[in-house]
């Protein structure tokens, strides 16, 4: 009688396990589970795909961009480029007048002349008063030139150019047309055979005309070089080189 019990036991687990073990497959609790595993890595690759089609597209925008916003490069007479909005910085500051520091700036241009022909204000002001004298230096910050213009009473008696670079088709001032410049060589001349300077300082002091030129593109020469030149009115007073080739 035990062991028809025992066994009427088993046959009744067995059958409870046969049930369980024969439910379809779709039925089973395993096969959900797998189900919402596989949907969540689903949703994650799609949000990761969609992410980054979008940093995709914002990086070739943003490139397109650029390429677009390339400054148009315009030539002088010798060839030399620069961008549209430099040449005409530059010619701008050609025009500025500069004043005789011994008589107070008479004869430079005002203060208000450079701000109106700048269509701005100074990136940077500072002004000082010594024995009654007022002086102010103005910088005006561009992205590829920096002009500096010193006042005395609001007049201009100094005139800076730098950080400016032209690009120049060829290396025109060796150390050969270096050693060729002599007291009798004008100004107009230089910048008529080698172009404009990269760099420009003005002043005029008891009616000297004095202007210095700095050449660092066009020249002969290897990283850091570069060409300066001093003249008095038209003529050549100074020069002084850095790295030229031999």
């Amino acid at each position: 009688m035990a062991d028809y019990l025992f066994e009427g036991k088993n046959m009744n687990n067995l059958q409870k396990m046969s049930k369980t073990t024969n439910q379809p497959f779709y039925k089973k609790t395993w096969f959900w589970i797998i189900i919402a595993i596989a949907f969540i890595g689903l949703l994650g690759a799609v949000f990761w795909a969609g992410k980054n089609s979008t940093s995709n597209s914002a990086t070739k925008t943003e490139e397109k961009s650029k390429r677009k916003s390339k400054p148009k490069l315009v030539s002088d007479k010798l060839g030399d480029k620069t961008t549209e909005n430099n040449m005409a910085l530059f010619q701008i500051y050609t025009r500025i007048k500069v004043g005789d520091l011994m008589q107070d700036g008479q004869g430079g241009s005002t203060y208000a002349y450079v701000k109106k022909s700048l269509q701005s204000g100074p990136s940077k002001i500072s002004d000082s008063e010594t024995s009654g004298i007022e002086t102010t230096v103005a910088k005006w910050k561009y992205d590829d030139m920096t002009l500096t213009f010193i006042f005395v009473n609001n007049k201009v008696v100094r005139a800076n150019l730098t950080d400016f670079r032209w690009e120049r088709p060829a290396n025109k001032l060796t150390r050969k047309a270096y050693k060729k410049l002599s007291n009798s060589t004008t100004a107009d001349e230089v910048t008529n055979k080698f172009g404009l300077p990269d760099e420009m300082a003005q002043s005029l002091i008891w009616g000297n005309y004095k202007t210095t030129y700095t050449w660092y593109t066009g020249i002969d020469g290897g990283v850091g070089s570069r060409v300066t030149l001093d003249f008095t009115g038209q003529r050549l007073t100074g020069k002084s080189e850095t790295g030229l080739s031999n």
